[in-house]
């Protein structure tokens, strides 16, 4: 598969006989509760700000540990999922609106 041809990722239920799966997840996302709880540690982040701020530092960081495209395709999958609508950026060159 050549690196343009992501497919774009979706919801799925995989069912309860995917329990591998699963826990892998599940270790997956405590890790990364991990990584943002020392992340708040190291940057005096109050407690109250876990959810807007620290949570928020974690995932964008793994996004950008990953591929760019791979990174990218996810996270406009996800917020379109969740209602949002989102754009591409301009192609180098293109300006984003009259005031670049």
């Amino acid at each position: 598969m050549a690196k343009g041809d992501y497919v774009r990722p979706r919801s799925i239920f995989m069912g309860g006989e995917q329990k591998k799966l699963y826990r892998l997840e599940e270790h997956r996302n405590k890790a990364l509760r991990a990584c943002a709880e020392e992340w708040a540690t190291i940057e005096k982040v109050p407690r109250e700000e876990y959810w807007i701020r620290t949570l928020p530092q974690a995932l964008y960081d793994l996004l950008g540990s990953l591929d760019r495209e791979a990174a990218a395709i996810a996270a406009v999958a996800y917020l379109e999922n969740e209602g949002y609508t989102t754009a591409a950026p301009p192609v180098q060159g293109q300006k984003r609106d009259g005031n670049d």
